[in-house]
C-alpha cells in the first residue's frame, strides 16, 4: 500500500463514519444555541491533553476521561481498574513482580515486558506533567486523582517523553484555599481493610496552601500454595499489603508566579501474584531431565487436585517494593504567554522472587532486584498570538536514567548437591540512557470554524550498558563482562485539520509518527548476541468527530484509524539447547499494520438515569517478519483483544431529607487474547466479560456516603499473563485474575 493511499483511506472512512452520524439528523439533531442553564445536560469536561485546559469536546484527539467521581463510582482503587473501561486499552499485571509490573498497550502498541529495562515503555504516563520513566512500581491507588486522561496514539508533539502508542495523564487534585478533605475505611473479601485519608489545608490564606492524601490497602491473597501430601495451604499468593502518601505545597509567590512542590512515597510487601501451572510436558526440557532422577517420575497427577487458584509451588513468592519521588512546578503567567518549569527526581527499589514451575520440586527458581533513579527537567512555554488566531506550545525536555538489574535463577538446584551440577546462574545489568529533545505544536484559525494543527518533536538519546554473569555456586564468570552503547535520533511530525461545524459538532483529521527509541540486548548470554537493537516507528492516521445531542443530554466521540508500524521490538523466549535455561533475544522482528475505531458514548437517559457505553477495536496484523524470528504473519499481536467494550448505568432517587440512593452497574468485555508472541493455545484466554455493582447512600449536604460494592460478580476465571515453556523447561504457567470480591465502605466529607 502506497503512502498516500494509506492517508487517504483512514481520512475516506472516516469522513464515512461521520456521515454515518449525521445520517439520522431529522429525529436527533445537533443542538444549535441552547440554553443550557436550564433542564438536564452532561457536565462540560475538561481536560488538558493539548497541555492547556480546554473542553474536550473541542480536543481534536481520541481521549477518554475519568473523574473522581467516574473513579469511585467504578469501586477502583488503583489505574490497572479503571483502564480496564477504556477502548483499546490492555493494562495487565504480569511478570515477576506481580502488581508493580503492568504491561500496558494502546491500539496494539505497548511493552508486555514491563520488567525488562532494556525497552522504554510504549506508553507514556505522565503524574502532573512528569513522565514515570519505567511502569514498575506503577499501579498508583487512586485516592487523590482529579481526573484520569487516556491519550490514544502518538503525542510525542505536547510531551516530554517519547509517546509511541498513547498516553496516560493523570492529574492530582491541587492545594487550595478551603479546609477540607475526605476519610474513608473499605472492608470486604479475604479480609479486606483499606484506610484512605485525604487534606487540603491553606496554611496562609491566599498564598501558601498544602494537601495531604494516604492510603494503608491490606487484603489477603486470592491464591494458596499447597502441600501436596497433606493439602494443606502452606503459603498465599496475590495479597495486597501497600502504604503510600503524597505531600504537596502550593506557594503563590504573586500575581502571577506560583510553584508547587509535590513529594510522594510507596511501600509494598506483598507477596507474589497469584500465579499456578496449567499444563506439563515431562517428556522435554528440563521435566524430562528432572524425571531421570525420580523414581516414579513427575507426571500429571501433580496437576489434580488443584484448582485455578493454586499451586504446590515452594520457591520465592515476594514483591517488595519502595519508591519515592519529588517534583517542583514553577509557572509564570505573563497575560498572553504562559512558562512552566517542572523539574523531578524519582527513586525506585524493587524485589520480586517467583517459582514459576509450580511444582515441590526446584525446577527453576528466580529472584529479581531492580534499582532506578531518574531526573528529568522540562521547560514549557504555551501561548496566544495573531488575535488570538494562533494557540501554540513549545518545550524543551531532558531526561536522565540510571538502572541496575540484578536477577538470580536457580535451574534443578538439587544437581548441584547431589553432583556439583551448577546449572544455574546470575546476571548483572547496568544501564545509563540520556534524552534530549525539543517539541512544539500549534493550531492557527484558518477561518472561524476550521484550524489547522502542525508539530513537530526531535529527539536525541544515549544508552549504554554494561553486563556480566556467573555461576550461582561456583562464581564462575558464564556470562563474559561486556560494555555496549549506541544513540538513537529522530524527528516526529503531526499535522491536522479540526472543522467546527456548529458548537455542538466538531470533526478532524490528523497524522502524526510516533518513535521509541532503541536499545542493547541486555538478555544475552554470550558476546555475539550482546547487541543493539534499532528504534521502532509508528505513522497514525487518524479521523474523528466530537458531538453534542438531544440539547446536550447525548454526547458521541469516536474516531478510525489507521497505523504503520515498522522495525517492531520483539523480544523471543528460548532455552539454551544444554542447560535448557531461558534465555531471550531482543531484535526488530518486521512490520505491521494496525486499524481500528473507538465509540464512546455518555448520556442522561431521564432525571437521575445515566447510561454510557464504549466500544474499541483493533485489528493488529504483521505484513513482514524478520528471518530467524519465531513468529510467523499469521500471529496474532499479544496481549491485544480484537475486540473490548464497556457498558455503565447508575440511576440516583432522592429520599426526602434523608439522602440520595444510588445503584451502578458495569460491565467490560474483552475478545480472545494471546499471552505471548507464538499464541500459544496453552496460555491463551478465550473472550469474557466482567460484571461489577454498586450501591451507595449520600446524605444530604454529602457529609456522609455508605456503598457496598461487588467486582467480578460473575465469578469469571481468566488469565492475565502467562509464559509458555513447555519445550524448553516442561511447563506451561499463568498469571490469573481477581475472583468475585464484595466490599463495603464508609467515607466521610469535611
Amino acid at each position: 500500500m502506497s503512502m498516500s493511499s494509506k492517508f487517504f483511506l483512514p481520512m475516506a472512512i472516516g469522513i464515512s463514519l461521520i456521515g454515518l452520524f449525521l445520517l439520522p439528523g431529522q429525529t436527533l439533531k445537533a443542538a444549535e444555541n441552547t440554553d443550557t442553564s436550564e433542564g438536564l445536560v452532561l457536565e462540560e469536561v475538561k481536560v488538558t491533553a493539548r497541555r492547556r485546559q480546554e473542553s474536550l469536546q473541542k480536543v481534536p484527539i481520541s481521549v477518554s476521561v475519568f473523574s473522581e467521581k467516574d473513579i469511585e463510582g467504578l469501586s477502583a482503587a488503583s489505574l490497572r481498574e479503571v483502564a480496564q473501561f477504556v477502548p483499546n486499552v490492555v493494562f495487565n499485571n504480569t511478570g515477576p513482580a506481580g502488581s508493580s509490573a503492568p504491561a500496558i498497550f494502546i491500539r496494539g502498541i505497548g511493552q508486555a515486558a514491563s520488567n525488562e529495562i532494556f525497552f522504554d515503555p510504549g506508553v507514556g504516563i505522565y503524574l502532573d506533567g512528569v513522565f514515570v520513566g519505567r511502569p514498575l512500581g506503577l499501579d498508583l491507588d487512586m485516592v487523590d486523582i482529579e481526573r484520569l486522561e487516556v491519550l490514544r496514539g502518538p503525542q510525542g508533539t505536547l510531551f516530554g517523553k517519547n509517546t509511541v502508542g498513547g498516553a496516560i495523564n493523570i492529574i492530582t487534585a491541587k492545594p487550595n484555599n478551603e479546609f477540607g478533605g475526605k476519610a474513608e475505611v473499605i472492608t470486604g473479601s479475604f479480609d479486606r481493610i483499606d484506610a484512605t485519608l485525604r487534606m487540603n489545608i491553606p496554611l496562609v490564606p491566599d498564598k501558601f496552601a498544602a494537601n495531604f492524601s494516604g492510603a494503608v490497602r491490606k487484603r489477603d491473597g486470592f491464591g494458596d500454595r499447597l502441600d501436596v501430601f497433606s493439602g494443606k495451604k502452606i503459603d498465599e499468593m496475590g495479597d495486597i499489603d501497600k502504604v503510600s502518601g503524597r505531600l504537596q505545597f502550593l506557594w503563590t509567590a504573586s500575581e502571577n508566579v506560583d510553584a508547587l512542590l509535590a513529594l510522594s512515597a510507596t511501600k509494598v510487601r506483598e507477596k507474589g501474584w497469584t500465579r499456578t501451572v496449567l499444563d506439563y510436558n515431562t517428556d522435554l526440557g528440563l521435566m524430562r531431565l528432572l524425571n531421570s532422577f525420580l523414581d516414579p517420575p513427575l507426571g500429571a497427577p501433580f496437576l489434580d487436585g488443584l484448582n485455578f487458584y493454586q499451586s504446590y509451588a515452594t520457591g520465592p513468592n515476594s514483591n517488595e517494593s519502595d519508591a519515592w519521588d519529588a517534583a517542583l512546578t514553577v509557572t509564570w503567567d505573563l497575560g498572553e504567554v504562559t512558562a512552566k518549569s517542572i523539574s523531578s527526581y524519582k527513586n525506585l527499589e524493587l524485589d520480586a522472587g517467583v517459582d514459576p514451575d509450580g511444582s515441590i520440586y526446584d525446577i527453576i527458581n528466580q529472584q529479581n532486584h531492580w534499582e532506578q533513579d531518574q531526573f528529568s527537567q522540562e521547560f514549557l512555554v504555551n501561548g496566544l498570538s495573531f488575535d488570538d488566531r494562533l494557540e501554540w506550545v513549545m518545550g524543551l525536555y531532558y531526561y536522565s536514567e540510571d538502572m541496575d538489574y540484578y536477577v538470580e535463577t536457580l535451574v534443578l538446584d538439587p544437581l548441584w548437591y547431589l553432583f556439583g551440577a551448577d546449572i544455574g546462574g546470575s546476571r548483572i545489568v547496568s544501564q545509563k540512557i540520556k534524552s534530549y529533545a525539543g517539541f512544539g505544536q500549534a493550531t492557527y484559525a484558518l477561518s472561524p470554524k476550521m484550524s489547522l494543527t502542525a508539530g513537530l518533536r526531535y529527539t536525541y538519546e544515549e544508552k549504554s550498558m554494561a553486563r556480566q554473569g556467573f555461576r550461582i555456586h561456583t562464581g564462575v564468570e558464564n556470562i563474559l563482562y561486556g560494555e555496549m552503547a549506541d544513540n538513537y535520533d529522530s524527528f516526529s511530525p503531526r499535522v491536522g485539520f479540526e472543522y467546527q461545524w456548529n458548537p455542538d459538532l466538531m470533526t478532524y483529521v490528523s497524522a502524526a509518527q510516533g518513535f521509541k527509541s532503541g536499545g542493547i540486548n541486555g538478555r544475552s548470554m554470550a558476546s555475539n548476541d550482546f547487541l543493539p537493537f534499532g528504534a521502532e516507528t509508528v505513522w497514525t492516521y487518524e479521523a474523528g468527530i466530537k458531538s453534542d445531542w438531544l440539547e446536550r443530554r447525548l454526547n458521541i466521540n469516536a474516531a478510525i484509524f489507521y497505523s504503520d508500524y515498522s522495525d517492531i521490538q520483539f523480544q523471543s523466549l528460548t532455552s539454551d539447547p544444554v542447560t535448557a535455561q531461558p534465555i531471550s533475544i531482543i531484535d526488530n522482528a518486521g512490520q505491521a499494520e494496525i486499524k481500528g475505531f473507538e465509540v464512546e458514548m455518555k448520556t442522561i437517559v431521564a432525571e437521575g438515569l445515566n447510561f454510557s457505553a464504549s466500544v474499541g477495536y483493533t485489528d493488529a496484523k504483521y505484513t513482514d517478519i524478520k528471518p530467524g524470528v519465531p513468529i510467523s504473519t499469521n500471529n496474532r499481536f499479544p496481549e491485544i483483544p480484537k475486540w473490548s467494550l464497556a457498558l455503565s448505568t447508575d440511576y440516583t432517587v432522592e429520599l426526602g431529607d434523608y439522602g440520595y440512593l444510588n445503584g451502578r452497574i458495569d460491565w467490560t468485555y474483552r475478545s480472545k487474547v494471546f499471552h505471548d508472541p507464538q499464541n500459544s493455545a496453552s496460555i491463551a484466554q478465550d473472550a469474557f466479560g466482567l460484571l461489577n455493582a454498586r450501591l451507595s447512600f449520600e446524605t444530604r449536604g454529602s457529609a456522609w456516603v455508605f456503598s457496598t460494592f461487588v467486582t467480578n460478580l460473575a465469578d469469571k476465571q481468566y488469565i492475565i499473563g502467562g509464559t509458555d515453556f513447555l519445550t524448553g523447561l516442561g511447563f506451561a504457567e499463568a498469571q490469573i485474575g481477581r475472583p468475585r470480591e464484595w466490599g463495603l465502605s464508609v467515607r466521610y466529607n469535611f
